[in-house]
């Protein structure tokens, strides 16, 4: 659709062209495919800047653990593609035709290559069986445990999407909380799925209670699935059980 190309520096900005190594927002009338023209790229350096980084990759997969980065300028756990099911997913392949979003401690450089092997290990951020999770429409969120500010950047989440689009955070775009926080959700679905794993009490005689706009409470037990009205937020807090 004419007017919705988007790149992003420090904000989205309009585009008319693609640019190698530039990742972008773009809205289709219609689901299908487009072809683009050009020669092979097989190998492609990156400046990155300060934050959150828009990037795409090669003309063939890439893993993200191949991916050169002399300065250790990567923020681990912030590499994320978007569908419109899942909203933002944790991805390991740079695919071609795709954007991603990444984040850097500073600005630095990363070179991908085609058949380059992996030059770090896969190193699993997952909080399931250390924090409790709430999953709303595939998103998981954790809370009940508190880490600190630097390893925080790791569960941080990227600039929201397009009105429009499905997306599921903590308010300050991030997927961590300690106890009371508000959940921001944007969704094109009527009603949210959403299930917990509690693994961390509350206290003695208080629950983890979910409390929609509308005033709506829902206990957050063990583990749990429901499904509810839509909502634009949420708060997660702690609440005494009344005798």
């Amino acid at each position: 659709m004419d007017g919705t190309l988007f790149s992003f520096n420090d904000g989205y900005v309009p585009e008319t062209y693609l640019t190698p190594g530039e990742g972008y927002w773009l809205r289709f009338a219609d689901a299908g495919s487009a072809t683009i023209a050009g020669a092979p790229i097989d190998e492609l350096s990156i400046g990155l800047n300060e934050d959150w980084n828009l990037i795409s990759g090669l003309t063939e997969d890439v893993s993200i653990y191949s991916i050169s980065d002399p300065g250790n300028v990567i923020v681990p756990g912030t590499f994320f593609g978007y569908n419109d099911i899942l909203g933002y997913y944790e991805a390991e392949v740079i695919s071609p035709g795709k954007g991603y979003w990444l984040r850097a401690y500073e600005a630095g450089e990363i070179t991908l290559a085609s058949g380059t092997l992996a030059k770090t290990a896969t190193k699993d951020l997952s909080l399931k069986g250390r924090a409790n999770t709430l999953t709303i429409n595939g998103m998981d969120l954790y809370f009940g445990v508190d880490i600190s500010g630097k390893e925080r950047l790791s569960y941080s989440l990227p600039p929201k999407p397009p009105e429009g689009a499905l997306d599921v955070r903590f308010k300050g775009d991030t997927r961590i909380a300690l106890d009371k926080a508000e959940i921001e959700i944007m969704s094109p679905y009527k009603s949210l799925t959403i299930s917990c794993d509690v693994i961390l009490d509350a206290g003695e005689h208080i629950n983890w209670v979910l409390i929609s706009e509308n005033g709506s409470e829902y206990i957050l037990d063990e583990s749990s699935e429901i499904t509810v009205p839509k909502e634009e937020t949420f708060i997660l807090e702690k609440k005494a059980v009344l005798p």
